[in-house]
């Protein structure tokens, strides 16, 4: 014999938050690569001096920036 489940919560709803929740992070992840960006060029537009003064080399900007996405 056959079994109906009538308390079955709809699949629509399920799909919309999926997708809802996806478009949002899409929209986090491109503000947080503008601001990586903006961090990047404010960094490397500081002469070897200034970023010696703050404990950084050039070739080290990258690493500074994505410290937190990035393991070395």
């Amino acid at each position: 014999m056959a079994q109906i489940d009538t308390n079955a919560a709809p699949v629509t709803g399920n799909i919309l938050t999926r997708a809802f929740s996806a478009i949002g992070q899409f929209f986090m992840d491109i503000a947080d690569a503008q601001s990586r960006a903006a961090q990047f060029n404010a960094l490397n537009d500081l002469s070897d001096e200034e970023l010696k003064n703050i404990g950084l080399s050039r070739h080290e900007i990258g690493q500074h920036v994505f410290r937190d996405k990035l393991f070395m």
